[in-house]
């Protein structure tokens, strides 16, 4: 039977039982038990126990080796003990008695830290847990104890087997399902732990069925001091928990699914051990003690340095593993250069001045936050968290960057990506902030200020990630939302709809940055974060510069400039620049934080910018992030990036236009005009109302183009806007049901919970260009929540410097957007616009300006009038870089090397320019019919790549510029006699018209670079003449035919030998002054329009296109 007998049997069995009887046998047996008994034995056994009794013997006879139960022999021994080990009380060290979070292993690793003095480990109790069921619950079990002196932990893990010592291995078995088994201190011998040392212990169940668990308790920091096994003697500390694989014969690390780290836990069992003092024991004891301490001038070769200094002469060759105990100074100065600190936590309200309910800000969520953190002093920041966070895994980004977020929250090349989460969840059972989010420590040198943006990108289809754990402020970027005396935190933004693919948005307030405004605005702020932060105070630096050659390795700066030859590696943390310049250039690739009193001799090597700008005379290669008081000698490579002009223009201005809101005082040399933007507020006396839309008209005073508004939402809690924009040209009234009159412009989705104005993006609205007196009108309309407008009367309108907005018609319904709706009301916002120039006349003007300018340029333009001049050139010389003649001929005494395409509206000279010619005609009969002529129109579209993508209407105009005259200089390369190429007319850039009443998106680009687009497409229209060869033209169509077909051959021929591209290339060299790399496929004929043009019989009452073949024999009377 497995079970024992309730009574014990008169003679001892030849083989030991499994399990102890209830009862001690009368007689003991031959072999020694495998388990301890309940009772101690009334006399010894001739062999001692594999385990010894969970009591103290009774026998008058005493072990070889001392007891190691930890209560006392109820009378002395009668003998002395054979043991070589003095006795000594053993001291047990228990953790705290808990069910919470206890969890079985197979192994775990700790280490165990010796205080104020020597410590023996003489053995450990654990708590070891079987499964109930096992059907081995009776098989014996291995369980295998390893040290490692210096501790557990490696590079990144548990030490490898090899780093191990095995000192005992045995064998064990229970009887229930969690039972408390102590290590047989028989079985090895006690481990030595050195006052301020520390040894790694493993201690695992070899198991291949794992059906046997070592308890343990739930841990918070790996390495971490263990509170619950920690008294004035030792402490224990957090460890790792570990899998048995037989395979490997060794165990492997359980690790936390979302940071791939070792499981921190902690050990769950007594630690058995005696103190032993600060002595080392000999190999034999002296004959007699020692009168006093050794004077030897030859240092200990212990590794534990004495408690008083030694007196020798000669310092130890290996530094000791920790400082002296002391109480004399030594006599040189430590060689620490910064004094250790704890890390400090800064906590950010749970509530806001103006959003309180109860005490505690209602809040709100969000996908990502973003602020910016000021030092005051110099510091390390370690990690932030979250105050409210839900419980699902979700995927976290973290980044960070030097400087101000404000001119790069949507610009990902600005930011440093410095920790990634996958599948985060926060850990219930870290006590300290189960919420951080932790990341490489990211120093701040006094006075910095450094931008932080956590992106939750991946929340596997849920919502809020964030709770209600982000509250509203009113000082965004301007205002502290936490701050203590080294460090503060300013009111921030929050994101919405971001994602791994864009983790900072598209641009939009459904995915992007949520209500961005200017500083002093709504800003988005942690509600009850921590941020943890290690202050990093330096030392005092030197009086005098080091005289080395070889820099210093002090991380803190001199007061004076070195004098070394070589400069540091790494730039000075100081916060104050040295008073004089280094002798070379810093090799650094981190600027210095402020600029140097003086500059460097040569201009610094590192690619980033300085924060202030540099005083050096060269520039550096991308510009400062503040603008400077004055203007650089020369021009940044790339505009400024400031908001803010520099208050002087520099000498020369820069090849990219500025973006700058506010233009330059001198004019920019680029090809993009500044724009600058002006608002018309509108408004009335009238009762305060909600529409679902409002339709009105603007009548214009100049030409303006019409770019976003402003709206004021009625909204107290956060609300859903879906708003769409329209336009027509002409008035509202007769077309508010008509749905087909009306252009979508604008569509753009929201949410809000602001009473304020509200401005719509501009990317998401098509611009709307409108001439001085040409009405326009606009209907802004929403589905899902109201906004508000002003009740008015009939033909009443807000009057402004450019335009007029006139009260219109409100709607009050979402199901229908052009339902009828009630009038009058007039629109309650901002209308924000830019001036344009009014349209250019159809035809130049037939006389020159009465009154011209005053002073001349003094040479003429590099890239031609993208409309023609009223008046003629005053140059001598034609333009250089024209293809097409001007309508408006010449006074240049150089005639243009291509006739007009139309004659002159009126004679160059008001006289003949020489005296009649007397030679008689030649022909007494006037010249005959010229023949009629034959018109085609052939529609073309082609692609070209390695164009910039057109921006604005200029930028528009400039390719039409370029690609204009290389098509015509393609057509006329191959034309026969009689055939003339009459126009070239550019439709449409990328599908928009040239001449459409809308313009192309006047956009800033913010601080993100243009991109090359793929492929510009170009619609043109191509007017060719030939003469008919036959009288009335009857074979119009043959020849309109062979026409169409050689002109289109011959294109084709030209664009396959690479001429075109050529002549695109020089013509842009010519424009643009620079080169561009061009690439075009192949052109699209569409079918010919022919029109046969009037016979010619009679004189023209006009010159003809084409000069005489023979000079006229009489004078022009004119």
């Amino acid at each position: 039977s497995l079970a024992p007998s309730m009574q014990p049997t008169e003679s001892p069995s030849l083989t030991p039982s499994l399990q102890p009887s209830e009862f001690p046998s009368l007689k003991p047996s031959l072999q020694p038990s495998e388990l301890p008994s309940l009772k101690p034995s009334m006399q010894p056994s001739e062999l001692p126990s594999l385990k010894p009794s969970l009591q103290p013997s009774k026998s008058l006879q005493p072990s070889l080796k001392p007891s190691i139960s930890a209560f006392p022999s109820s009378q002395p021994s009668a003998k002395p003990s054979f043991s070589l080990q003095p006795s000594r009380p053993l001291l047990t060290l228990s953790p705290p008695n808990t069910n919470s979070g206890l969890v079985g292993y197979d192994g775990i690793m700790f280490d165990i830290h010796a205080k104020s003095q020597n410590i023996h480990i003489d053995t450990f109790l654990l708590k070891i847990f079987t499964v109930s069921n096992a059907y081995n619950l009776l098989e014996p079990f291995t369980l295998t104890l390893y040290t490692a002196p210096g501790g557990y932990y490696g590079t990144s893990d548990g030490k490898v087997k090899e780093e191990w010592t095995e000192i005992a291995s045995v064998k064990m078995s229970t009887t229930t399902t969690l039972a408390d088994h102590i290590l047989p201190n028989d079985t090895f011998e006690s481990v030595l732990i050195k006052k301020d040392t520390t040894m790694g212990f493993y201690i695992t169940i070899e198991d291949p069925q794992r059906n046997k668990k070592i308890l343990t308790r739930p841990g918070s920091t790996l390495g971490g001091v263990d509170p619950g096994l920690e008294n004035e003697d030792l402490h224990a500390t957090e460890g790792l928990v570990k899998q048995w694989d037989p395979c490997l014969d060794w165990g492997a690390t359980f690790l936390v699914p979302e940071t791939l780290s070792p499981r921190p836990r902690r050990f769950y069992g007594d630690i058995i051990y005696t103190n032993e003092g600060l002595s080392e024991p000999t190999d034999s004891p002296s004959d007699a003690p020692s009168l006093g301490p050794s004077v030897s001038l030859v240092p200990s070769v212990s590794t534990v340095p004495s408690g008083d200094p030694s007196a020798s002469g000669s310092p130890s060759n290996i530094p000791s593993g920790a400082p002296s105990v002391s109480r004399a100074p030594n006599m040189k100065p430590t060689e620490s250069f910064m004094p250790s600190y704890s890390l400090v936590g800064l906590s950010t309200p749970v509530i806001a001045d103006n959003n309180a309910v109860d005490g505690e800000d209602a809040g709100g969520s969000g996908d990502g936050v973003m602020f910016d953190m000021v030092a005051d002093k110099s510091l390390e920041v370690y990690s932030i968290s979250f105050g409210e966070m839900a419980g699902y895994p979700m995927n976290i980004r973290v980044y960070s960057r030097l400087g101000s977020h404000y001119d790069a929250y949507d610009d990902a090349s600005k930011w440093d990506l410095i920790q990634s989460y996958t599948n985060y969840t926060y850990d219930v059972d870290d006590n300290d902030n189960p919420r951080r989010i932790s990341f490489p420590p990211q120093g701040m040198g006094a006075g910095t200020t450094r931008a932080f943006y956590i992106a939750i990108v991946e929340t596997y289809g849920e919502i809020t990630p964030l709770l209600r754990g982000v509250i509203s402020g009113e000082k965004y970027l301007d205002g502290t939302w936490a701050s203590d005396d080294r460090l503060s935190i300013m009111e921030g933004v929050k994101f919405y709809g971001i994602s791994e693919s864009n983790p900072f948005g598209q641009g939009t307030p459904e995915s992007g940055i949520y209500m961005h405004g200017p500083p002093g605005g709504t800003s988005f702020n942690l509600k009850g974060a921590v941020i943890r932060y290690k202050p990093r105070d330096t030392a005092s630096p030197s009086t005098a510069p080091s005289e080395s050659q070889v820099p210093s390795a002090s991380q803190v700066p001199s007061l004076a400039p070195t004098v070394s030859d070589h400069p540091s590696e790494a730039p000075s943390i100081s916060s104050k620049p040295s008073l004089g310049p280094s002798m070379g250039p810093s090799i650094s690739f981190k600027p210095s934080e402020g600029p140097s009193e003086k500059p460097s001799l040569r201009p610094s090597l590192s690619t980033k910018p300085s924060q202030s700008p540099s005083v050096s005379a060269n520039p550096s290669s991308m510009p400062s992030e503040m603008p400077s008081s004055q203007p650089s000698s020369i021009p940044s490579e790339s505009p400024s990036i400031s908001g803010q002009p520099s208050g002087e223009p520099t000498s020369i201005p820069s090849e990219p236009p500025s973006i700058s809101m506010m233009p330059s005082f001198r004019p920019s040399i680029s090809l993009s005009p500044s724009v600058e933007r002006y608002t018309l507020t509108s408004s009335s006396a009238g009762n305060v109302s909600a529409a679902y839309g409002v339709m009105f008209d603007i009548l214009p005073k100049r030409a303006v183009v019409i770019e976003t508004f402003h709206i004021e939402f009625l909204a107290s809690s956060v609300k859903n806007f879906d708003l769409r924009v329209y336009a027509r040209m002409g008035g509202w009234s007769g077309q508010a049901t008509n749905q087909g009159a009306w252009t979508e412009i604008g569509h753009i989705a929201t949410k809000t919970n602001s009473q304020n104005l509200v401005e719509l993006p501009y990317v998401a609205i098509e611009p709307v260009t409108v001439y001085a007196g040409q009405v326009q009108s606009f209907y802004i309309a929403c589905q899902g929540h109201y906004f508000k407008v002003k009740q008015d009367s009939q033909g009443t309108f807000t009057d402004g410097t450019d335009m007029k907005l006139f009260t219109g018609e409100r709607k009050f319904n979402d199901d229908t957007l052009f339902r009828s709706g009630e009038s009058w009301y007039r629109f309650q916002g901002i209308v924000k616009y830019s001036k344009v120039s009014d349209p250019p006349s159809s035809m130049p003007s037939g006389l020159p300006s009465i009154i011209p300018s005053s002073i001349p340029t003094g040479a003429p333009s590099n890239v031609p009038s993208l409309v023609p001049s009223d008046a003629p050139s005053t140059s001598a010389l034609p333009s250089s870089s024209t293809k097409f003649p001007s309508d408006v001929p010449s006074t240049s005494n150089a005639p243009s090397s291509i006739p007009s395409t139309a004659p002159s509206s009126a004679p160059t000279t008001s006289k003949p320019t020489s005296p009649p010619t007397t030679a008689k005609p030649t022909s007494l009969a006037p010249t005959g019919p010229l023949g009629s002529r034959v018109q085609i129109s052939i529609p073309s579209m082609i692609t070209i790549e390695g164009f910039d993508r057109p921006q604005t209407v200029a930028e528009a105009n400039t390719i039409v510029s370029i690609v204009a005259p290389s098509i015509a200089q393609l057509v006329n390369a191959d034309l026969a006699p009689g055939q003339t190429l009459r126009s070239v007319l550019i439709v449409s850039v990328n599908g928009v018209r040239v001449n459409s009443s809308f313009s192309f998106r006047r956009r800033q680009l913010e601080s993100v670079s243009r991109q090359l687009s793929n492929h510009i497409d170009i619609e043109y229209e191509i007017q060719v003449q030939q003469i008919c060869a036959a009288a009335g033209c009857d074979d119009a169509q043959e020849v309109a035919n062979d026409l169409y077909a050689a002109v289109t051959t011959n294109m084709q021929k030209e664009i396959d030998g690479g001429n075109f591209v050529t002549a695109l290339k020089e013509t842009a060299l010519t424009v643009l002054n620079r080169s561009l790399e061009i690439e075009i496929s192949d052109p699209v004929f569409e079918e010919l329009v022919v029109t046969v043009l009037a016979l010619l019989n009679t004189p023209s009452s006009a010159p003809s296109g084409q000069p005489s073949s023979r000079p006229s024999e009489h004078p022009s009377e004119s």
